[in-house]
């Protein structure tokens, strides 16, 4: 049988492991994320069935068998207590284990295509189940149901991102003596970056899966509206007569859409909905003030549909959001914020699971940046 030669990574970092130096990557990396805090705590989040009988991490002094762990590699909880990462995988617990890792904001990568005669990396798999990335070859494709039945769509965001709240407090009050923050939410909204991976699928089957680079709905990667040629004009501008919500949105002007050279996806920068809880429907400015979680998330929107094409969504970003939040200056990039279909509005995003690692609090709410 040919010797496997395939390496992976954590996207974003530079060494390529085998299976079993990868998860031990993937546990090196969670235990500098977040601040570790029992040893049910980590069987909860590393769960032993995802490995089988050895487990995926245990604690230092329940190790049995030392040939089954990392034992040159022991990795040290802040309460002291030490633990072992398993070194046995195959290729069925270690897909389970790409999936676990993928969910909590870990993307992976292989280097197959780098075995291949070109030395290039082509492939950017985010599992172990060998699926390249999924483009986006014609994004004006009609899909419709049979017989009348619904089209189940799902988009789901997986990665390290930040969620942002608006809360009131008392004019009076110090937000550090505020002893509950969720009691003083008032709305919230996501910021999406480039290099979250999203997965959208239609009645189960994945019609893109990639990171939101792949949309190229930032900066350089778009046109405004304005500089379309004719041929690209009569493809989106159809599109942006159909898009409802524009009627409701305030402050939008025809030359702050744009829209990517790639896919004619659709960007709005700015501008909210009328009926949106805007700031000036709220308490005045000593009253408002921002919470702001970091972490891993995994966001999931769901919408029942007649038909569908990847043309039909809509992204909205606000340029606020790169003032509240500052980035790094190679990246990762603000993107957007929502999603909108152009006929059911603006899609819900539920989180799926999410593992806050960091909280920050701010004056005033995103508008007032």
């Amino acid at each position: 049988m040919a010797k496997d030669l395939t390496k992976f990574r954590i996207k974003g970092t530079e060494t390529w492991f085998p299976k079993n130096r990868l998860v031990l990557s993937c546990l090196q990396q969670f235990f500098k994320d977040v601040v570790v805090k029992d040893y049910p705590y980590l069987k909860n989040t590393w769960p032993d069935e995802i490995q089988g009988g050895a487990g995926i991490i245990v604690a230092l002094e329940d190790v049995s068998n030392t040939r089954y762990y990392f034992m040159d590699s022991i990795l040290q909880a802040p309460d002291g207590r030490k633990y072992v990462v398993c070194n046995q995988w195959g290729s069925g617990n270690f897909e389970r284990f790409i999936d676990l890792a993928v969910s909590m904001g870990y993307p992976i990568e292989n280097n197959r295509s780098e075995l291949k005669s070109t030395g290039k990396v082509e492939e950017d798999s985010f599992s172990s189940k060998e699926t390249q990335i999924i483009q986006i070859e014609n994004p004006f494709k009609e899909y419709h149901s049979e017989n009348n039945a619904d089209l189940n769509l799902v988009i789901n965001i997986y990665g390290r991102m930040h969620q942002l709240f608006e809360c009131i407090k008392d004019a009076e009050e110090e937000i550090d003596d505020i002893e509950n923050h969720y009691d003083k939410i008032y709305d919230w909204t996501y910021k999406i970056d480039d290099d979250n991976l999203m997965v959208i699928e239609l009645d189960g089957e994945k019609i893109f899966e990639g990171t939101i680079s792949e949309l190229a709905l930032f900066g350089r990667d778009t046109y405004s509206v304005y500089d379309l040629e004719p041929f690209q004009s009569e493809y989106v501008e159809p599109k942006i007569k159909k898009i409802v919500q524009f009627a409701q949105f305030k402050d939008i002007d025809t030359d702050e859409i744009w829209v990517s050279k790639k896919n004619y996806l659709i960007v709005v920068p700015q501008g909210r909905s009328s009926e949106d809880r805007g700031f000036e429907l709220a308490p005045d400015f000593d009253t408002r003030y921002s919470m702001i979680n970091y972490g891993k998330y995994h966001l999931k929107a769901k919408v029942k549909l007649k038909s569908f094409s990847l043309s039909d969504l809509f992204f909205q970003m606000d340029p606020s959001m790169e003032d509240l939040i500052s980035e790094p200056s190679d990246g990762p990039y603000y993107v957007f914020s929502k999603i909108f279909h152009y006929e059911e509005g603006e899609l819900e995003f539920e989180i799926n699971d999410d593992r806050v690692m960091d909280t920050d609090f701010a004056n005033g709410w995103i508008y007032d940046c």
